[in-house]
């Protein structure tokens, strides 16, 4: 689990949240309100599908050059295109809870919510693989030993 948590404010820009998830190297992340509340999730998904519906056009003004967009464009706000269902699982649910709760909802990454509904992780499912590899480790090297 990351504990660091990226964070997007759904009004930033949809290219600026791109830009933050890529030099963050997440493939997606909490959506945040005003107040610092979840409201949803925006992933590469969201992203491609944005623009395969295409994005709506920004005023004239809002160009920099011909083929720049200001990062500031309120037309493409990320709010826009979030998936605004949220997952999560509690800090202490299992690696089978987990992984179940990201095969049935068809997700990458689950957030983990404490008691009073604040993000604490996100879980992606890449950390799910590490862990049954982990745990596959651990069972073929207690049966190594146990046949010495």
């Amino acid at each position: 689990m990351s504990r660091t948590v990226i964070t997007i404010p759904h009004a930033m820009s949809l290219q600026a949240a791109a830009h933050r998830m890529n030099e963050m190297g997440v493939s997606g992340a909490p959506v945040t309100d005003d107040q610092g509340c979840c409201v949803g999730v925006l992933s590469r998904t969201d992203l491609v599908r944005a623009l395969d519906e295409g994005m709506p056009q920004p005023p004239a003004s809002a160009y920099y050059s011909d083929w720049q967009v200001s990062p500031d464009d309120p037309e493409s706000e990320v709010e826009q295109f979030m998936t605004p269902s949220v997952i999560a699982v509690s800090p202490s649910a299992s690696l089978e809870e987990v992984a179940w709760t990201m095969c049935c909802a068809r997700v990458h990454r689950v957030l983990v919510k404490g008691p009073d509904d604040k993000v604490l992780g996100v879980i992606s499912s890449l950390d799910v693989l590490g862990a049954i590899v982990e745990q596959a480790r651990t069972k073929n090297r207690l049966l190594r030993e146990e046949v010495r």
